[in-house]
C-alpha cells in the first residue's frame, strides 16, 4: 500500500509542478500527509469528455467511484467509453463521421481509468481541482455488415490524461463542473494510425454523498 501511495503522490506532484512554486510544493506535501490520515468518504461522479480522434469530434462518457480524503484528495477507479459513432477510412474503405446511415465499420474505444484528484481551492459552493487519470483499455473496429458483429484490428491502449476543473454545488446534494485537459497516448498497438493525442473539454455531474449521509443520520457531522 505504501508503494501505491508513493506512486500516486509522484504522479500528481509531477503533473502539478508547472503550476506551483516551492512554497506551494511544500504545502502540497503537508496536505497529502494530513489528508490520508483522515477517514475517507465515498465519492461518485459522472463526466462527459469532448475530444478529437484524427481531427474528428469524439465524445466519451464516464463514471468514477472512489474515496475522498478530507475534501482535499480523491482517489478511485473510473470507466470511460467512446459514445460518438466515429468512423474512419481503413483498407481502402471510405468512411466519414456518422450521418444516420448504415456503415460497415465503426470505431469502438473503452478504458478503465484509475485516477487521483487534488482540490487546491474550495469554499461552500466552489471547488477547483487537478484530476489526473491513466486510461487502460482497448480500441477496435466493429464490423456490422450483413447484420453481423465482428471485431477487427483490436488494439491495446494506454493514455495519460491530466486536467484542471472547476465544480459548483448547485444544491446541497448535487454539483456540476467543467474543465480542460489533454489526452496523451502513452502506448498503443494500433494498426489504424489514428491520432488519439488531443485536448479535452470536460463536463461533469457530482453527487455529494457525504452531505446526504449527514442529513439522513448515517454520517456524523464533524462540525
Amino acid at each position: 500500500m505504501d508503494f501505491f501511495m508513493r506512486c500516486l503522490f509522484i504522479l500528481l506532484f509531477v503533473s502539478s509542478l508547472t503550476c506551483w512554486g516551492q512554497q506551494e510544493a511544500f504545502q502540497f506535501e503537508k496536505q497529502w500527509k494530513e489528508s490520508f490520515a483522515t477517514k475517507p468518504k465515498f465519492d461518485i461522479k459522472f463526466d462527459s469528455r469532448h475530444s478529437f480522434i484524427t481531427n474528428t469530434s469524439a465524445r466519451f462518457w464516464g463514471i468514477k467511484a472512489g474515496a475522498n480524503f478530507n475534501e482535499t484528495f480523491s482517489i478511485g477507479l473510473g470507466f470511460n467509453y467512446l459514445y460518438s459513432k466515429v468512423l474512419f477510412s481503413y483498407g481502402g474503405l471510405t468512411l466519414t463521421s456518422f450521418s444516420g446511415t448504415d456503415v460497415d465499420l465503426r470505431l469502438k474505444y473503452y478504458y478503465f481509468s484509475p485516477y487521483i484528484e487534488y482540490f487546491f481551492y474550495r469554499n461552500k459552493k466552489w471547488q477547483m481541482s487537478i484530476p489526473v487519470q491513466i486510461g487502460i483499455g482497448e480500441s477496435y473496429y466493429l464490423n456490422v455488415a450483413n447484420n453481423k458483429k465482428e471485431r477487427k484490428f483490436s488494439s491495446f491502449m494506454l493514455s495519460y490524461e491530466p486536467a484542471i476543473t472547476v465544480d459548483y454545488k448547485i444544491i446541497p446534494y448535487v454539483g456540476i463542473g467543467a474543465g480542460v485537459g489533454y489526452r496523451l497516448m502513452m502506448a498503443s498497438s494500433s494498426v489504424t494510425s489514428l491520432q488519439f493525442n488531443a485536448p479535452m473539454y470536460i463536463f461533469k455531474l457530482k453527487i455529494y454523498f457525504k452531505q446526504i449521509g449527514e442529513d439522513i443520520g448515517i454520517i456524523k457531522n464533524a462540525e
